[in-house]
Formats: C-alpha cells, sequence, structure tokens
C-alpha cells in the first residue's frame, strides 16, 4: 500500500516584497513584471551572454550576400557534393578567409581520407596549402583514420584546450575544425563488427546527430565553426545490363538529384547553414580558369533567406575566382532568377517575359562587337556611366591594373546584390515569396541515414 503524501505549500510571497506594486498602469505593471521576472532567473540561472558572432566570408560578394556576410563561427556547418567537385578546395579557401580576416585565429583540418593536402614534387604538383598560401604557423593538419566518435574526441579535447589558453592569456582564438568527410568516417561499431552490417543500419547517422547537439553549445561558447564536408552518394543506372546503353557510374551532383544522394538531412536542424554544392559545365570562355561553373545552393542559412543559388567559376587549382564569379553575376541570370522564370510560366507567360527582360535590361556587361563594356545607370539620378571597351579576356587585368575600371566595376556589383538579391529576400516583395515558398525538388526525399 502506498500512502498518499501531501503536497508541501510553497511560501506565500507578496508583492511587495517581490516588489511590484499595483498601483501603475497596465503597461508599466508588465514592465515591472519583465524586469522582476529577469532578476529572478539571474539570480537563479546567473548572467550568461553568447559570445560575439563572428562572420568568415567568402570574399566573393553575391555568395556572401546570399549567406547573410558569409558563414557562421561557432555553430556546425555542413557542405555537401560530388566527389571532386570543390568541397575541400572551398573548406581551405574558408581557412585562407578565415587567417586574412581574423589573424589571430587557428584553423584545425582533420582529414580522414588522406587526400586533402596530396602533392607530387616530381609532377610538379603543389598542395593545396602552399598553392592558397596559407599560414602554417597557424594551421594544424592531421592525416589519420578516426572513427567518428574519435573525431569528436579529438575536437572536443582540441577546443577545451584552446580555452585554457585564451583564459591563461587573456585573449580570443577563433577557429575553424574542417572534417574531412563524414562519409569516409565510421562508427566504431562498424569498424568492430564489420562482418553485421545489420546491426549497424543507421548508426553513422544516429551518433553524428546525437555528438553534434551535445557539443554544439561548446562550439557556440568558444567561436569554433565545425565544417563537415559529406559527399554525396552515385547512382547506378537501371539500364546497367543494357547491352547497348553506356555504361557510365551517373554521379549525382545535380540538384535534382540530391534527394537520392545524401543523408545530411538527418542532422539538418543541427546545422546553422547547408551549402550543397553541383556542378555546370567546364569553362573555356575564362582563360586563366580551369574549371567549371559550380552551382552553391543555400539549403539552410540562420542568417538569411534559404533557396537561393549563386553560380560561380570555379577552378580546380585555386578554387573560387572572386573577380570571375562576381563578373558571370552581373553579366547573366541567376540559377534562382532562372528559377522564377521557369515558375513564372517561362515564354508562355507574359509575366515571367517581363521579369527577364527586366532583369536582362539592368545587366552591366554589355556587348560592343567582340568588345565588352561595363554599363552602369546610378539609381539616384539615373546617369549612365559607361567604361572602356575591353576584350572580355582582359578583364581581370583591367579590374586589377585600372582604378577607374575597378571602381565602377565594384559599383556594379554592389548594385546588383541590392537589385537582384536584396529586394528578392525583402518579405514585402510579395511575388517573389510566394514563389519561395513553393515545394522544390531541391530537398524532396532525402534519406535518413549516411
Amino acid at each position: 500500500m502506498v500512502l498518499a503524501r501531501r503536497k508541501k505549500k510553497s511560501k506565500d510571497v507578496s508583492l511587495e516584497e517581490i516588489g511590484i506594486s499595483t498601483e501603475v498602469a497596465t503597461e508599466d505593471l508588465l514592465s515591472q513584471i519583465t524586469e522582476k521576472m529577469n532578476e529572478y532567473l539571474s539570480d537563479k540561472y546567473g548572467e550568461y551572454e553568447d559570445p560575439e558572432l563572428l562572420i568568415v566570408p567568402t570574399d566573393v560578394r553575391p555568395l556572401d550576400a546570399v549567406l547573410g556576410g558569409g558563414l557562421v563561427l561557432g555553430m556546425p556547418v555542413m557542405v555537401t557534393g560530388a566527389a571532386e567537385i570543390g568541397k575541400t578546395t572551398f573548406a581551405w579557401q574558408m581557412i585562407k578567409s578565415l587567417q586574412q580576416h581574423y589573424p589571430n585565429s587557428i584553423s584545425l583540418y582533420i582529414d580522414v581520407e588522406g587526400s586533402a593536402n596530396s602533392e607530387n614534387k616530381d609532377l610538379g604538383i603543389k598542395s593545396r596549402i602552399e598553392l592558397m598560401n596559407i599560414d602554417r604557423k597557424r594551421l594544424i593538419y592531421k592525416s589519420m583514420t578516426l572513427s567518428i566518435e574519435k573525431v569528436f574526441e579529438l575536437i572536443v579535447d582540441t577546443v577545451k584546450f584552446k580555452r585554457q589558453i585564451e583564459e591563461k592569456l587573456n585573449i580570443n582564438i577563433p577557429m575553424i575544425v574542417v572534417w574531412d568527410s563524414i562519409a569516409d568516417t565510421d562508427p566504431e561499431k562498424l569498424i568492430e563488427e564489420a562482418d553485421n552490417p545489420n546491426s549497424v543500419i543507421g548508426l553513422k547517422a544516429r551518433i553524428v546527430q546525437f555528438l553534434l547537439g551535445k557539443y554544439k553549445p561548446l562550439f557556440r561558447r568558444n567561436q569554433v565553426m565545425l565544417f563537415l564536408i559529406d559527399q554525396v552518394r552515385a547512382n547506378i543506372s537501371d539500364n546497367m545490363n543494357n547491352p547497348y546503353a553506356g555504361k557510365q557510374e551517373k554521379l549525382v551532383g545535380q540538384v535534382n538529384n540530391l534527394k537520392s544522394a545524401t543523408g545530411a538531412k538527418s542532422v539538418e536542424h543541427k546545422l546553422r547553414q547547408w551549402l550543397f554544392l553541383s556542378q555546370g559545365q567546364e569553362i573555356f570562355d575564362y582563360t586563366d580558369v580551369l574549371g567549371w561553373f559550380l552551382d552553391i545552393h543555400i539549403l539552410k542559412s540562420k542568417l538569411a533567406p534559404s533557396g537561393f543559388t549563386i553560380r560561380t567559376v570555379f577552378d580546380k587549382r585555386f578554387g573560387i575566382d572572386k573577380f570571375w564569379t562576381e563578373y558571370h553575376f552581373i553579366s547573366n541570370l541567376t540559377p534562382f532568377e532562372e528559377k522564377i522564370f521557369k515558375k513564372m510560366g517561362g515564354q508562355n507567360s507574359s509575366a515571367a517575359k517581363a521579369f527577364r527582360n527586366k532583369v536582362e535590361s539592368i545587366l552591366s556587361i554589355k556587348s560592343s562587337g567582340a568588345y565588352k563594356y561595363l554599363e552602369y545607370i546610378d539609381p539616384s539620378t539615373g546617369e549612365v556611366i559607361q567604361s572602356k571597351k575591353f576584350y572580355q579576356k582582359d578583364a581581370k587585368s583591367l579590374y586589377n591594373s585600372d582604378k577607374e575600371f575597378k571602381d565602377l566595376f565594384d559599383k556594379c556589383v554592389e548594385f546588383h546584390i541590392k537589385e537582384r538579391i536584396i529586394k528578392y529576400f525583402n518579405p514585402d516583395n510579395k511575388d517573389i515569396q510566394s514563389l519561395l515558398s513553393e515545394p522544390d525538388d531541391i530537398d524532396e526525399g532525402l534519406t535518413e541515414q549516411f
């Protein structure tokens, strides 16, 4: 027999003892209550303020605009894409950017795959660290095979050691930790029980999800960006057995194939930002670039609305080319604008045609025979300013050598960011917001397992 226990009555405290006066207007009364609640919570749980929010820009202005300034220190960031598409190079670019913008920063690169900094001196192939002029004095590079649990253990130990140093020296050390990659890292149980795969189905996703949630506050308090790289899978075409079909592996590198490509969806709610990299056609127009167009899709961002896509010019030696990406931005519709055009009805809709014509009318790269020139329309005065004519292949060198051209080019980029990115994000732009709210094939059917 279990005897009922009398509920202990809490001590009755008067409003006067709390410090609240009822002889005031309702608005003032609510203000008093809010103040006293805040004092109560501070006394019980202590005063805590999150550290300053630090942004690491990519230094590609259209991309930074859709990211809300860049990537955020203090929260997990996921970059997803097919093999050999540029994820690792992009990670090195962010380390370089961190070093440039935060001179007191340190970076940790955990290379589980063992190929993030490969070089071949006999063939004259330089490492990415050397190619991108990364400051080795502020870089910890670890190439080792680890389990998921050991990766987190290494990261947590590093962050705690960093905090000890900061407290002793009274300094702040911003940090990026790159994990390359989740796809190539297995849980300890899988390593130990490799002969029994049924016992570990879905285990990888659950472990990563649990450990991200467990240590996310640690990263936030210590201004550490956990830069996660996840490689998408590949689909073998159903007609592979057809002797007349091309026996090619279909890489899941396009947006409409992402639904069968990745398991990052299982940890999406733990991420601050999630980018999907999609490879486009190879580049021949920009003679100093050896690479392809690389679309960066913003699947999630806490700093700006997601759903936008920026087409970048990617050089597989040096990463995203800042100038040519911005040049392409002010001379072509973005994939996002193409999507809007398509959703409006494309060529069969007068509204869609009007939208496309409006964007094309303000593009700043104009043609005159074989030549190009910049055209900038001052939004305040309506004055039309044009640059000298140039061959497209000479545009970058002209930007680097001619201040007048550079200033005009920069004005054009900033104008297009305001007109073609910021205005789309404006909640008052009802037509665009309704299109943004429509389902997109980019996130349909994502799997729940890595």
